[in-house]
């Protein structure tokens, strides 16, 4: 291996994004069940806000030290500065991510989610109701929405785009043509969001925040396009709408 070849080595694989996600569900699982039981009551907003702070924090600490203990494997000291891509961000990096963050949520949060919305009633199913916990604690003011804001506007898109496009569509993109790639990592990040409703807008979601990261090289601007697009929601759902973040 030269040393050009070692500067643009991603020391992980696919199946890395696996483990990291089994290694962070256990520990995340193991968190909220001491969380629960710190809380007289396990359904309360304060339970809900506290529990995912936790997962997300676990997300974030897993995805860096794994990347890290990988890059160590290989002899790269930088593995953690490999999942944000290899250019330098700019000013201008992060002004597109916002200009792509509320690009995607007018076009998938108000234009898909609408349709699909749309489609539901005219087949007369009931829509479904989806992230019911998470929206009670937002709209339940003070220091448990202020935690909820934080853990789903700041960490949590930190924490998924470290692991879906950092770790899993970089790894694939070693392997798969670009299409192929952000399509795979799309459905990934889908799926893992387990609501039906909810995976029909994070799997595109997914797939355009793989092409941002493909097109401008860093992960900066998929991470803050994902943060303004959770912003918007939790507004929304504080105002008191539904969204999905």
């Amino acid at each position: 291996m030269d040393a050009r070849d070692r500067r643009y080595t991603i020391p992980w694989e696919w199946w890395d994004a696996i483990v990291i996600y089994f290694l962070w569900f256990f520990m995340a699982a193991s968190v909220a069940a001491i969380v629960a039981l710190a809380f007289a009551d396990p359904d309360a907003p304060a339970t809900t806000a506290a529990g995912v702070l936790a997962a997300v924090v676990m997300l974030v600490v897993t995805t860096l030290a794994w990347v890290g203990f990988r890059g160590n494997q290989q002899g790269l000291r930088d593995g953690i500065r490999r999942a944000f891509g290899m250019k330098r961000p700019t000013g201008r990096d992060w002004a597109l991510g916002v200009g792509y963050g509320i690009g995607t949520f007018i076009v998938l949060q108000l234009g898909l989610g609408q349709a699909i919305t749309y489609l539901i009633e005219v087949l007369g199913r009931e829509v479904p109701e989806v992230q019911v916990g998470v929206q009670e604690a937002a709209q339940s003011g003070g220091v448990v929405a202020l935690v909820l804001g934080l853990a789903v506007v700041v960490l949590g898109p930190l924490g998924e785009e470290l692991l879906y496009r950092g770790v899993l569509y970089q790894a694939l993109s070693k392997h798969l043509p670009g299409w192929p790639a952000i399509g795979l990592s799309g459905l990934a990040f889908g799926v893992t969001h387990i609501e039906p409703f909810v995976v029909a807008l994070t799997f595109p979601l997914g797939m355009v925040l793989a092409w941002v990261m493909r097109r401008h090289g860093t992960l900066v601007v998929p991470v803050v396009a994902h943060v303004v697009f959770n912003m918007i929601s939790f507004v929304v759902i504080v105002a008191g709408g539904e969204s999905v973040g």
